[in-house]
């Protein structure tokens, strides 16, 4: 990745996390396990980030959520794919799905796993887990005063510096939102097959989540600092989920100093009974 020999590589490591150096093979047992923790996490500012080894070990479209969108129609097999592999999403062995939380530095902030029926919903008698409480519970991987910094999903889709000029974020609730719309929703669908012509939104539109309604805030987004930012929350009858996120986007504008837009679409658009239900953008489009 850094385009350095072997060597250098080497000493990178020891020089990064402090590992001792010897050419004695049992003294380099010694000085690994001495350093357990070290080799178990990072810790840059009191903040604890994963081993990317970890996320590469888990992609798989093996999972529930994968294996419910093609069922259910709302992915062909191949958008499917795309938006697996944009997301990384990850797979444990019991089929639960891992949204994993990457920053914009390729850091591993953590994984959250989730598992979901055969209607695509989430199967709320398995409650979501962090995959930082299994490394530490189950796994003895991290030791249990390790902590994590939880960040956007797809958050990591701001690698590079794209140019604020021609892409615009999307805030969603929930991960499996910010998948499904990142393959369906765009200006030219919303137009052509919903005869919805006062949107303005553009193409190269790039959904994050925020893991639940109660996660908004200016540290959250902070990192999104320059872009145009909109944030699209869920619905429900009273519009109270409508209020909050507006509530926290005038907070937040004044606290990154830049506007933060707040859709409206299913305020004006979403039927009684879709609101009775607290559908999201993804459930509007799907069901539409």
């Amino acid at each position: 990745y850094r385009n350095i020999s072997f060597i250098e590589a080497c000493e990178w490591l020891c020089n990064t996390f402090g590992i001792a150096k010897t050419n004695d093979r049992n003294e380099r047992i010694k000085t690994i396990t001495s350093n357990k923790n070290i080799m178990d996490r990072i810790r840059i500012n009191n903040t604890v980030f994963l081993d990317p080894i970890v996320v590469e070990k888990s992609l798989s479209t093996a999972n529930s959520f994968c294996r419910s969108l093609v069922t259910n129609n709302i992915f062909t097999w191949e958008q499917m794919l795309h938006a697996s592999e944009t997301y990384r999403l990850g797979a444990t062995n019991s089929g639960g799905t891992i949204f994993w939380q990457i920053n914009r530095e390729e850091q591993i902030r953590d994984g959250k796993v989730m598992h979901y029926g055969n209607d695509c919903h989430r199967d709320k008698d398995k409650s979501p887990i962090w995959v930082s409480w299994i490394m530490k519970h189950r796994q003895h991987k991290l030791s249990l005063d390790a902590r994590t910094e939880k960040c956007l999903f797809g958050l990591h889709l701001l690698l590079t510096d794209a140019d604020a000029d021609d892409v615009e974020i999307a805030v969603v609730e929930s991960e499996k939102t910010a998948v499904i719309c990142s393959e369906l929703f765009t200006l030219k669908s919303m137009k052509e097959k919903y005869s919805i012509s006062n949107i303005d939104i553009k193409p190269n539109i790039l959904w994050m989540a925020t893991g639940g309604i109660s996660n908004i805030s200016s540290k959250l987004l902070m990192p999104l600092k320059g872009y145009k930012v909109t944030l699209s929350p869920d619905t429900d009858t009273d519009g109270s989920a409508y209020r909050h996120w507006t509530d926290m986007a005038e907070k937040i504008s004044r606290e990154m100093d830049q506007k933060i837009n707040v859709s409206n679409i299913l305020e004006k658009y979403a039927s009684a009974e879709q609101k009775e239900n607290k559908i999201d953008i993804a459930d509007w489009i799907t069901e539409r």
